[in-house]
């Protein structure tokens, strides 16, 4: 994909992002206070909250990578959600992972954000579509 074609599907080069509900608000305010395009799945209406499939859809309408930490639940994860939509040849923006204990614990949180922006900063929106990434 060109990059003028990225920027005309991605209106930039950076990853728009889509946080799950496991993500704290403060999190995201924060990617976003750094100039980052992030909506919250909390925004949209509860049967997409609580179902993970249908956020993976609607990040993949928005063309938006799903930031969640939810890949231990047997009955639903991002990971197998992935490898899913993959069996069905069926794309997404991506799914970045971050382990809860890192979202859990406060100072660890913030971490977690620098780490974030140096992932963003260091990979275009082309690098992440269709990818299941864990938060370096």
């Amino acid at each position: 994909m060109s990059d003028a074609t990225l920027r005309k599907l991605n209106g930039s080069l950076f990853a728009r992002l889509l946080f799950d509900v496991m993500m704290p608000a403060e999190l995201a305010e924060a990617i976003r206070d750094c100039g980052y395009d992030v909506s919250e799945a909390r925004a949209l209406p509860l049967a997409v909250q609580q179902d993970d499939t249908a956020i993976l859809e609607n990040a993949a309408q928005e063309r938006r990578v799903v930031v969640t930490c939810n890949y231990h639940d047997p009955h639903s994860n991002f990971c197998s959600l992935h490898d899913q939509w993959q069996a069905q040849g069926r794309d997404h923006a991506g799914i970045l992972l971050i382990p809860q204990f890192h979202i859990s614990n406060r100072f660890l949180r913030w971490q977690v954000r620098d780490r974030m922006l140096r992932l963003f900063n260091q990979h275009t929106w082309d690098d992440l579509y269709n990818q299941v990434w864990w938060l370096p």
